[in-house]
């Protein structure tokens, strides 16, 4: 079975290890003194800053608190104004932090902190913990802006951990550690738009999306789901891999084939801005691969090009600085690239592994980046990018269609309610542009689809009033 198992995994491993000479450098430790531990969660505010939220609560003058930590790259230490945060006003009441479970940058620069979280009981002293939360901050000043509670994350007595991640529009991936639950999407404002994905088995420890040039979105979850392979005979079962889901909120998204991306199990994971190559250790759950250690080293996190359904090339790789101590593998449990990709913090969870930063002094470029839809259209079907974006409140919408036919253009909100139509008569082939007036629409973001000969196309668009 194991010669089987080596088999399986040199079929796989032929596209890959092709990677260009690593660009990345160790700088530090985040903060210098590594007296952040046991990290769930890392994000980039859009201020430079890097916020680090350990799992542990810590216990100054017998009061258990959960602090998420603003670090200043460059001092190395903690921020002056605000070196942390343990809660946030809303409304008229506290949110204190419990463990926190993940973290994730927004396009706009704020940060989102997932948590259980505590609240004062009726008796205003017993502090409730059964219930989730994701919370957004202002990098600046670590005021808490907005609040949403995720009633699908808690039971009565106890709330689940969950992970979160946000695409360019800021859209809001969620998914739990265990038990196996779906891919969840909301908005910005926290309100449910779909499910991404069934039901799936095992521990998940981190998600990660991204949305490319063409508003396709891949999402990305790392799991320890069990793989089950036939091989002259022999049933093979090989730990870990990392599903990835393609689509957006009015398609609606298909899992596409990661075969090529099993025996990681990672715990943390990350997307490089503009290219989206998924950065991944191989390693999360425990301290080596889950299934395939002749193939993936737990020491060495990979920069994948996912290029289309289970075809992947490693571009890219790097791992945890040892320095003059002893040897260890450290938990990987949280992983962000800064805007720019020029800045890398990785965090480990367990025994003394802290935050370690990276850099590179140049882009990551790859000849094919990730994100190509799954499917080409034939040549003479195009959506441009509506201009100008963002817009207030017109904008003008240009196409293209390859032959005559029955053309439809339609507009939609983020929870997919149709909020006007545009074309909706046959066409002939060739160019044709719309305005789009949104006077009477509220500032936001909108998809607007085109279908033509039974191809569909989308784009987002911004309304800033």
């Amino acid at each position: 079975m194991k010669r089987a198992l080596l088999l399986l995994a040199a079929v796989l491993i032929l596209p890959m290890y092709t990677f260009a000479q690593n660009g990345w450098e160790y700088e530090s430790a985040l903060p210098a003194d590594s007296s952040v531990l046991g990290l769930h969660g890392l994000a980039f505010g859009g201020n430079g800053t890097v916020w680090a939220g350990p799992y542990f609560s810590i216990m100054p003058e017998d009061e258990r608190i959960n602090p998420v930590y603003c670090i200043d790259p460059a001092t190395q230490e903690l921020c002056e104004d605000v070196p942390y945060i343990t809660g946030v006003e809303t409304a008229d009441t506290l949110l204190r932090f419990g463990p926190i479970t993940g973290m994730a940058s927004a396009p706009d620069g704020t940060v989102l902190i997932s948590s259980h979280g505590y609240r004062p009981g009726p008796d205003g002293t017993t502090w409730n913990s059964s219930r989730a939360f994701v919370i957004r901050i202002d990098p600046e000043t670590g005021e808490g802006l907005d609040v949403g509670e995720i009633t699908v994350m808690r039971t009565e007595t106890a709330s689940q951990a969950f992970h979160i991640a946000t695409d360019r529009y800021g859209d809001i991936f969620y998914s739990t550690v265990f038990p196996g639950e779906p891919i969840r999407m909301m908005s910005e404002d926290f309100e449910f738009i779909l499910n991404v994905s069934e039901n799936r088995a095992g521990f998940a420890r981190a998600i990660t999306a991204f949305t490319d040039e063409d508003d396709v979105t891949r999402v990305y979850q790392p799991s320890n789901f069990v793989t089950e392979f036939v091989e002259n005979g022999d049933t093979l079962e090989v730990g870990g891999r990392v599903e990835v889901h393609e689509g957006d909120f009015i398609a609606g998204f298909t899992a596409l084939d990661t075969l090529s991306i099993i025996g990681m199990d990672p715990g943390a994971a990350a997307v490089y801005p503009d290219n989206g190559v998924l950065f991944v250790p191989a390693s999360g759950s425990g301290g080596a691969p889950e299934g395939d250690p002749e193939r993936w080293d737990a020491l060495t996190i990979y920069g994948i090009d996912v290029r289309g359904a289970g075809d992947i090339n490693v571009v890219d790789q790097l791992a945890w600085d040892q320095g003059e101590g002893d040897v260890f593998n450290p938990v990987y449990r949280a992983l962000a690239i800064s805007p720019d990709g020029l800045n890398l913090v990785v965090g480990g969870f367990a025994g003394t592994a802290h935050v370690q930063w990276f850099t590179r002094d140049e882009p990551l470029v790859i000849e094919t980046s990730a994100g190509e839809p799954v499917a080409d259209l034939p040549q003479g079907y195009n959506l441009d990018q509506n201009y100008p974006n963002p817009f207030n409140p017109t904008t003008q919408i240009s196409f293209e269609i390859g032959q005559a036919g029955m053309t439809t253009l339609k507009v939609y909100d983020l929870l997919g309610r149709e909020v006007a139509t545009l074309v909706n008569s046959d066409l002939p082939a060739g160019s044709h542009s719309v305005d789009f007036d949104a006077t009477n629409l509220a500032s936001g973001t909108y998809m607007y689809r085109l279908e033509a000969n039974g191809y569909v196309l989308t784009r987002k668009m911004m309304l800033v009033k």
